[in-house]
């Protein structure tokens, strides 16, 4: 990206599968190659959905009615145009490819940075950081997830809470790590994927209650739901009435 301005997002799909972009060969023998074709969704539904819903918010308008599709239906602003994560603050500063690619990058910057620290925090030793650091950062799940920029945004603020957790409980300037953990907890139950957000706070709920016994960390897991509620809360019912609900 930063030096052939490439964007790191399977824009080959739209090119290489849907019309009518499909009617033509670009110079290829038969038209061109699409390396990841099972993530179409993140092209053909999530980018769309997200620029169209931040690009209206950004002219005064929480726009979350999908007029395109069916007969129309309501869209949640939590998980279908991921209209709340703090990474959209791109979109207010550069062009929408730019800061589709920049979400993206992002991600990585956040889980090699946090996961270090935590690390280094845990066994001392840099060295071990930077493994731990690399190995979680460019784990398959999370470098498959990544053009999303949903389901790794959440993944790379796992060890970051964990992070800020670890140096509050060891008394190193207490309160600005519990706000450093807070913040964190929210971007990630703001990430857009719930899911994710779910097994992530799963694993932070066992970490504060097992291993640092903390109230104070459970109590800032409650405090960031609270916080995060009235903005995910509308996203229940579509939840409810989804198929996914009653699939197996």
């Amino acid at each position: 990206y930063f030096t052939a301005q490439k964007a790191p997002i399977a824009l080959d799909i739209p090119i290489g599968m849907y019309y009518p972009w499909y009617n033509h060969t670009y110079g290829y023998a038969v038209r061109p190659p699409v390396k990841n074709p099972i993530l179409t969704d993140t092209v053909s539904q999530f980018w769309i959905w997200r620029n169209r819903a931040v690009l209206n918010l950004k002219s005064g308008q929480e726009v979350t009615w999908n007029p395109y599709s069916l007969s129309g239906y309501n869209m949640s602003s939590w998980f279908h145009t991921i209209l709340y994560s703090p990474l959209n603050i791109y979109y207010y500063f550069f062009s929408v490819v730019d800061a589709m690619s920049l979400v993206v990058i992002t991600q990585v910057f956040i889980s090699l940075l946090g996961t270090f620290l935590f690390a280094k925090t845990i066994f001392k030793s840099n060295l071990t950081g930077m493994f731990v650091s690399v190995s979680w950062s460019l784990t398959s799940y999370f470098v498959g997830w990544l053009t999303w920029g949903t389901v790794s945004f959440a993944l790379s603020l796992l060890p970051t809470t964990l992070y800020f957790w670890e140096k509050s409980h060891n008394g190193d300037n207490h309160r600005r790590y519990r706000v450093g953990a807070l913040l964190s907890l929210i971007s990630l139950i703001l990430s857009g994927h719930p899911q994710t957000t779910a097994y992530t706070l799963l694993i932070l709920i066992t970490w504060a209650a097992y291993k640092l016994r903390s109230l104070n960390a459970v109590m800032d897991i409650v405090l960031a739901t609270l916080v995060c509620l009235p903005l995910i809360f509308p996203s229940f019912d579509i939840i409810r009435n989804s198929i996914r609900s009653l699939e197996n």
